[in-house]
């Protein structure tokens, strides 16, 4: 009889607190591990180690606003960086903002034994207001150029307040002083900047605000609403309009003017013993006679319609008087008056109509469309 595997079932691993994660949360990144080259020399100062500390104020957790961590973490995957030498604090401006530390590892004999005889061979200046600090720095070169897009750091040492060994801290050489807060770098999606109007950059603008309690006396009763000051400006504010600089024909090679001879007007010129007539401007109706005429056709429209056309008639046949009360009076008013309006579009705007030529026209529309209206 064959024998059924049995399969175990293990329970799943439960997760972790929230403050066990907390507690076992990173204090600091590593940035580059690596060591220095000496110039003119084979050795290596090795077992170096630089890591941004994460639980303090000055690093503000954010690794992308720290320029000197992504210059470092670019430098990953080369085996040392330059050595500069050392140089005076006081001579350069230093950026402590990045708060990166540089830690030496116990088995590099040769590094340990370098930094302390640069550093703890002399002895540092004490403040009541400041934290010990060494006069010196080591300076790095990140980069093999020494261009101007090359990044230096400086590496120096302080002593924490309340401990007995030196803390090796670096920073970022920079030209000028660093801000003494981080400006955001704009981006694509903010808003232009845009200049203010004029009016409140004028000398002499008075855009204060006038009180309210200044509308009212002292026992209360109203004076009325107070006027609001005007945005008046003076001399030196005012516009000025630029004088009309003289064209360039008027001036010759030399710089000096050229007059040219003005024209007498012929109209108005005293010497001119015959004259010439004013020409009269041709009037201006602006559309006016257009307006008289459709008058005249819509009155005879009307008139046709409501009077009907009698037996023997030579323009129309005969038609009985529609009333303007009749239900089909306002469509048969508007194809006539169409109709003979569209007949008479050519002296619409030129002459004035003429009572009988629009009367025939008008006949013989209604003609056309009344013929049966009326008679029930």
């Amino acid at each position: 009889m064959l024998a059924v595997p049995a399969i175990a079932i293990t329970n799943p691993t439960p997760p972790r607190p929230a403050n066990i994660l907390e507690a076992h949360k990173p204090a600091y990144r590593l940035l580059y591990r690596g060591a220095l080259s000496l110039p003119d020399s084979h050795l290596l100062l090795d077992g170096l180690t630089f890591s941004a500390c994460l639980d303090t104020p000055a690093a503000g957790h954010d690794l992308l606003e720290n320029p000197l961590a992504l210059a470092l973490e670019s430098m990953r995957g080369r085996p040392s960086l330059r050595f500069m030498g050392t140089i005076p604090l006081k001579d350069i401006y230093i950026d402590h903002s990045g708060d990166i530390l540089l830690d030496i590892h116990k088995d590099a004999a040769l590094s340990r034994l370098y930094f302390e005889n640069t550093f703890c061979q002399t002895q540092w200046p004490s403040s009541s207001t400041s934290v010990p600090q060494s006069t010196i720095g080591v300076k790095i070169a990140l980069g093999d150029s020494n261009g101007p897009e090359t990044t230096y750091v400086i590496v120096y040492a302080r002593q924490p307040p309340g401990q007995t060994t030196a803390q090796l801290v670096v920073g970022r050489v920079v030209a000028a002083p660093p801000p003494t807060k981080s400006l955001r770098l704009p981006r694509p999606d903010d808003p232009t900047p845009r200049k203010p109007p004029p009016v409140l950059t004028a000398k002499g603008t008075d855009l204060k605000r006038v009180a309210s309690l200044s509308t009212f006396q002292t026992n209360g009763t109203s004076q009325g609403p107070a006027k609001r000051p005007r945005l008046g400006l003076d001399r030196e504010s005012s516009f000025k309009i630029p004088a009309v600089p003289r064209a360039s024909s008027q001036i010759n090679g030399k710089g000096r003017s050229i007059t040219e001879p003005q024209l007498q007007d012929p109209v108005n010129d005293p010497d001119d013993v015959f004259g010439q007539p004013q020409q009269a401007l041709p009037p201006t109706d602006d559309g006016q006679l257009e307006k008289e005429n459709k008058v005249i056709v819509k009155k005879i429209a009307i008139q046709v319609l409501t009077s009907g056309i009698g037996y023997g008639d030579p323009d129309s046949s005969p038609t009985p008087p529609i009333p303007k009360t009749h239900p089909g009076f306002k469509d048969l008013y508007q194809w006539v008056y169409r109709g003979a309006a569209y007949a008479l579009r050519a002296e619409m705007n030129d002459t004035p109509l003429q009572q009988a030529k629009v009367e025939r026209l008008v006949k013989i529309h209604v003609g056309m469309y009344a013929p049966g209206l009326g008679r029930g």
